[in-house]
C-alpha cells in the first residue's frame, strides 16, 4: 500500500497498460475490496502515464505477466515492482529490473 501512496501523493511515477487496469479493478471488484483500498488504486492510476505498448514480449513464463513488462519497457520505466515469482524469475529486462516491494522501498530509500 505505500507505493500506492508514493505514486498518488506524486513521489514517485508509475505506467501501466490499459489492460493491467482492466485487471486489476476487475479482480477487485470480485474480491469486494474495502472502498479505501480501492480509492488509493484509482488515485494511483490518475496519477500514472498510460502506456499502450507495440511491443510483444515473452519472457516470463506466465503469459499474461509480460503485459507488465510492455508497460514498463515501452513506458521507459527503472523497475517493475511484483511479487510475483514469474515476473521475479525473469530479474530485468531492456534495463526494466524487477523486485519486490520491500526491495524497491529500500532502493529509493523511503
Amino acid at each position: 500500500m505505500r507505493i500506492l501512496e508514493l505514486v498518488a501523493d506524486g513521489k514517485v511515477d508509475a505506467v501501466y497498460s490499459p489492460q493491467i487496469k482492466d485487471e486489476n479493478l476487475f479482480i477487485l471488484g470480485k474480491v469486494k475490496a474495502p472502498k479505501e483500498f480501492l480509492d488509493k488504486v484509482l488515485k494511483f492510476y490518475d496519477r500514472s502515464r498510460i502506456i499502450r505498448p507495440e511491443k510483444k514480449i515473452t519472457a516470463s513464463v506466465d503469459y499474461s505477466d509480460n503485459r507488465f513488462l510492455e508497460a514498463a519497457v515501452e513506458g521507459g520505466a527503472d523497475f517493475v515492482v511484483s511479487s510475483d515469482h514469474h515476473l521475479l524469475d525473469v530479474g530485468e529486462i531492456e534495463g526494466v529490473r524487477i523486485v519486490k516491494p520491500t526491495h524497491f522501498l529500500k532502493i529509493i530509500n523511503v
